[in-house]
């Protein structure tokens, strides 16, 4: 479990990375800073406490879905706009999925589908 969360971290941060680039090939300027991104994040926060590997697995997931929906509404906003950017946000869609589905089977019981 924690190498697979030290991969969707390196995801992210790659991501961040990529789209803070286009952004600015763009003339955009990104804000990255805490405040900020917090501020304008739509994304749930991190439950308190500990969690078993079960709940955080589960927890993660859910986020991780949730991003990939805020992608695919970012990305039917930018797709008529500017096709290189779509295609960055598309293949961020099937990245984040993957590690969504990923952790799902890891604590679905055998033999079930984890959807």
């Amino acid at each position: 479990m924690h190498l697979h969360l030290d991969d969707i971290v390196d995801l992210a941060r790659d991501a961040a990375d990529t789209f803070a680039e286009r952004m600015r090939a763009l003339g955009a300027y990104p804000d990255a800073r805490v405040g900020v991104v917090a501020s304008t994040s739509t994304l749930l926060a991190a439950p308190e406490g500990p969690r078993s590997t079960e709940q955080a697995a589960r927890a993660v997931s859910t986020r991780l879905r949730l991003a990939a929906e805020a992608l695919r509404h970012a990305h039917s906003t930018v797709e008529t706009l500017d096709s290189p950017t779509a295609d960055l946000i598309n293949q961020a869609v099937v990245d984040v999925e993957k590690h969504a589905w990923m952790l799902e089977t890891e604590v679905a019981p055998h033999g079930t589908d984890p959807s």
